[in-house]
């Protein structure tokens, strides 16, 4: 089976909509963290660290076969709905 070339396109999309939430996130948030936590990038650097983490995350998944994937579907649909249900919890 042929490797599938990946899709630079969405990668360059998700870059950029990544790059405009950790702009937005740091506008709307350094004077709370400066006040707060007396560093007003704070926010920006937690931010930062997922988008890292997240970036990474699906640069994994996205050279994963899909049908891989969806063999394990019940199951993360499962984990999904327990996890939904854990939120209402008090």
């Amino acid at each position: 089976m042929r490797r599938r070339d990946f899709d630079y396109w969405i990668l360059i999309t998700v870059l950029l909509l990544l790059a405009l939430g950790v702009c937005m996130v740091y506008s709307a948030s350094s004077y709370y963290a400066l006040r707060k936590f007396d560093n007003k990038e704070y926010f920006l650097i937690r931010q930062l660290t997922w988008a890292a983490i997240g970036i990474v995350a699906m640069l994994v998944f996205s050279r994963l076969d899909y049908r891989k994937i969806a063999r394990l579907s019940p199951i993360m649909m499962l984990l999904s709905i327990i996890l939904l249900v854990l939120v209402l919890i008090p």
